[in-house]
C-alpha cells in the first residue's frame, strides 16, 4: 500500500486512517488485536505517527510527522501486545519501545569554575547509561560522589595556621557545613570522600540540592562564621542536566569558585528505541522540522523563538505523541 492510499478513502468510502490515539503523558498502549495481526501476518503495519520532544526553554522539541511501520520489534521487552509511550515534560525527550538494562552506570563530570556573575553551570546530562526518573523528572541514583578538590575563591588565600585547602571537608570547623536541602528521601554523607548514598541503601530520586558551605575564619582577614562560599548542587528538571552554582556575598562578578569533578552511580532506567529529541540537545540544527516560528510543526509545538535563542515566549510545552492507524 502507498503512503497515498493510506490517507486516502477507499472504495468503499472508509478512510484509511479512522482511528487516531494520542497521548499527553507516559503511558502504556495495548495494540489493538487487529494490527496485531497484521504485523503477524504481514511482518509490520503501516501507521501514521507524529511524535514531538519536550520543548526547552528557547527551542521546541524535535518533531516526526511521516508513515511509520509498526512491527513486532516496537513491542516492550518481553511484550507481545503493549508499547510504553514515553511523553517528554519540558526538556525531555519523547519516545516509545521500552526495554530496561540490568545494573548500574556512572558517568563523570569534569570540573567546573563558574564566576558568580554567570549564575548557575551546567555540569552535564546523564551519558553513559539512561536512569529511571520519578513522575516530576528528577533521576533516580545510588550515590553522587563529589571531588574534594573544591577552590572557594581563586584570589583568597588558606591562613598559614589553617593551610589545608580540604580542611572544611575533612575537619568541619563550627561554621563550615553541608546541609542537604529538600530530599524526599533520607541522603547522608561520609568523610572526607564525600559520597553521598540514601540511608536506605537503595536508589531513590535526587530530588533536592547538595549545599557546601565554607566558613571564612579559615581566610586572611576572614571574619569567623561568615560564610565565603555557598555551593549548590541539583538536578534542573527544566533541561534535565546536573547544575552546580555558588554565591558570595562580598566577592565581585568576575571572582571565580571551581568545583572539582563529580561522579553519579544509578541504576539503569527503561530506554526507548524510537525516540525524538528535547528542545535541549545540542543537536537541534539537526532536527527535520526545525521550526523558526511561534506555531511549530502543524501546532504539535510551540518554538520560544523571538530573534535569538533565550529571548521571550511562552512557556516550554510537553511532548506528545499521535497515532493515526487503520481500522
Amino acid at each position: 500500500m502507498s503512503n497515498f492510499t493510506d490517507f486516502f478513502a477507499t472504495a468503499s468510502g472508509g478512510a484509511a486512517f479512522a482511528n487516531k490515539v494520542e497521548f499527553t503523558s507516559t503511558s502504556t498502549w495495548t495494540v489493538p488485536q487487529t494490527i496485531r495481526d497484521r504485523i503477524t501476518d504481514n511482518g509490520g503495519e503501516n501507521v501514521y505517527l507524529e511524535m514531538v520532544g519536550g520543548g526547552h526553554a528557547d527551542r521546541s522539541g524535535e518533531v516526526f510527522a511521516d508513515i511509520f511501520r509498526l512491527t513486532s520489534s516496537h513491542y516492550d521487552q518481553g511484550s507481545t501486545s503493549q508499547i510504553t509511550m514515553k511523553i517528554g515534560a519540558a526538556g525531555g525527550e519523547t519516545g516509545f519501545t521500552q526495554s530496561t538494562q540490568s545494573g548500574t552506570f556512572t558517568d563523570d563530570y569534569s570540573s567546573s569554575s563558574p564566576s558568580k556573575g554567570s549564575g548557575a553551570t551546567v555540569l552535564q546530562a546523564f551519558v553513559n547509561g539512561s536512569p529511571a526518573y520519578d513522575s516530576n523528572g528528577y533521576p533516580i541514583v545510588t550515590r553522587v560522589h563529589l571531588d574534594k578538590n573544591i577552590t572557594f575563591l581563586s584570589n583568597v588565600q588558606y591562613d598559614a595556621s589553617d593551610n589545608d585547602p580540604n580542611k572544611f571537608l575533612t575537619s568541619f570547623h563550627a561554621s563550615s557545613s553541608i546541609a542537604l536541602n529538600n530530599f524526599s528521601s533520607t541522603l547522608t554523607y561520609s568523610s572526607p570522600d564525600l559520597d553521598f548514598t540514601f540511608s536506605d541503601g537503595q536508589a531513590h530520586a535526587f530530588d533536592g540540592t547538595i549545599v557546601l558551605r565554607s566558613d571564612q575564619s579559615h581566610y586572611i582577614g576572614g571574619g569567623a562564621g561568615a560564610y565565603v562560599t555557598q555551593y549548590n548542587i541539583y538536578w534542573s528538571t527544566s533541561d534535565m542536566k546536573w547544575k552546580s552554582s555558588w554565591s558570595n556575598s562580598w566577592a565581585s562578578s568576575n571572582h571565580t569558585s571551581t568545583l572539582g569533578g563529580m561522579s553519579v552511580t544509578a541504576p539503569y532506567g527503561p530506554t526507548y528505541g524510537t525516540v525524538v529529541r528535547a528542545g535541549g540537545s545540542t543537536n537541534h540544527a539537526q532536527f527535520k522540522y526545525n521550526p523558526t516560528n511561534t506555531n511549530g510543526h502543524k501546532g504539535l509545538a510551540q518554538h520560544n523563538y523571538a530573534g535569538s535563542y533565550g529571548a521571550g515566549g511562552s512557556s516550554p510545552q510537553p511532548g506528545i505523541i499521535r497515532i493515526y492507524y487503520h481500522s
